[in-house]
């Protein structure tokens, strides 16, 4: 066996190794699998618009109807966990008198599935009568949410309200929210 023999023959052994490696890069690149898609965003600030109506207790039936706006933010913990404050703005209206209301609540709730949310809520409402006629209430309750989109869910409510201070004759056994909303996720 001569020197170059030697020579060609190490050259050969350093070189192989490097062409596989290549090959493997070249071979992985080709053979990338996409992440698997993550569920809906809940976290950060949404807005929206709700439409309800009330239901009254002791077997009156169905009263005022409203709508309005909602403006809202969550933060999440984990992939399950949600907390959030919301406000909204709107009225109800009786025949042909409206009654501004604002309300502000706290939620607290679970992630189902991804693209569901169960959550309860408690807060307040004032509600202005007109002619100097108040009334404030608290409200508690509870809801499901679902995404319909990358930034777009939809969500059904019930809440219960009590009346806490007013000017005005309060209902006894309170007054029952039935809302429905499409809300719009800013992140």
């Amino acid at each position: 066996m001569n020197l170059k023999s030697i020579l060609f023959g190490l050259a050969a052994a350093l070189a192989l190794p490097g062409a596989a490696s290549a090959t493997d890069l070249f071979m992985a690149e080709d053979s990338y699998v996409a992440p698997a898609e993550v569920g809906f965003d809940w976290q950060g600030f949404y807005l929206g618009v709700y439409a309800g109506i009330e239901h009254l207790p002791q077997g009156l039936g169905f009263g005022d109807t409203g709508v309005g706006k909602v403006v809202g933010f969550n933060l999440t913990a984990g992939d399950m966990f949600l907390v959030g404050l919301e406000g909204r703005a709107g009225a109800y209206f009786d025949g042909g008198y409206d009654f501004p209301t604002v309300v502000g609540s706290a939620r607290a709730g679970f992630v189902l599935a991804d693209d569901w949310l169960i959550y309860a809520t408690a807060g307040g409402a004032y509600t202005d009568f007109g002619g100097g006629a108040w009334l404030v209430e608290s409200l508690f309750g509870g809801g499901v949410e679902y995404a319909v989109g990358d930034h777009v869910t939809v969500r059904g409510e019930v809440t219960h309200r009590e009346c806490v201070d007013g000017n005005v004759p309060c209902l006894v056994g309170g007054i029952n929210h039935i809302d429905g909303a499409v809300l719009w996720h800013l992140n």
